[in-house]
């Protein structure tokens, strides 16, 4: 039994590089636990609010973060993701 002070219990991963090495082996635990029903979340509302960050202050605008996630999600789906 582990450690109380070392528990991730409750806790959120975020994997990052995932094409090879230890993050492509924690994609693929990732994969398998939403495959067994566990809530997997992926990094795509944090790369739509850095866009939105940037749009702002790019162009002094305020983007749209609801349409530029619908789009993210479309353009996802259409990778094939």
């Amino acid at each position: 039994m582990s450690h109380p002070l070392f528990s991730r219990s409750g806790q959120v991963a975020l994997v990052t590089g995932a094409s090879r090495s230890l993050g492509a082996a924690m994609a693929q635990a990732l994969t398998e636990a939403k495959r067994a029903g566990c809530r997997v979340l992926d990094g795509g509302g944090m790369a739509v609010h850095q866009a939105v960050d940037a749009f702002r202050l790019l162009t002094g605008a305020q983007a749209d973060a609801a349409r530029m996630s619908r789009d993210f999600l479309a353009m996802i789906a259409a990778a094939g993701r």
